[in-house]
C-alpha cells in the first residue's frame, strides 16, 4: 500500500510522514521542492515534485497509490479536505473514478 502526503514539507504534511516513517512506511510526497523534502527526511521517502493546481503532476503521484494525506493551502483554498479530494478527482479524470 503507497501512501501519498502532500504539503509534505509544511508544519503538518511533515509530521504525517515521520509517522509514516516512524512505522515503516515510506510514504510518497508531493513537494514543490525536491531539495526541502530530501533535506527533511533524506532517501527514506520517494518524491514526486509538483503542484496540487496541475493535474499532470498529479496524475503521476497518485499512480498505484491507496490513500492520500493532504493538508494544504492554496490562495483562496480554504485548505479542507474536500478541496483536496477534488483535486484527486480532476487529476484521476473520468476513466480513474
Amino acid at each position: 500500500m503507497t501512501y501519498l502526503v502532500t504539503g509534505a514539507t509544511g508544519e503538518v504534511g511533515s509530521r504525517v510522514v515521520r509517522q509514516l516513517l516512524e512505522r515503516n512506511i515510506r510514504p510518497r510526497v508531493l513537494v514543490r521542492s525536491e531539495e526541502k523534502a530530501r533535506s527533511l527526511f533524506g532517501d527514506r521517502v520517494d518524491v514526486c515534485v509538483g503542484d496540487l493546481a496541475a493535474p499532470d503532476s498529479m496524475r503521476r503521484a497518485i499512480q498505484r497509490a491507496g490513500h492520500r494525506f493532504s493538508r494544504e493551502r492554496r490562495p483562496g483554498n480554504s485548505g479542507t479536505r474536500q478541496n483536496g479530494c477534488n483535486d484527486l478527482e480532476r487529476a484521476r479524470g473520468p476513466k480513474d473514478r
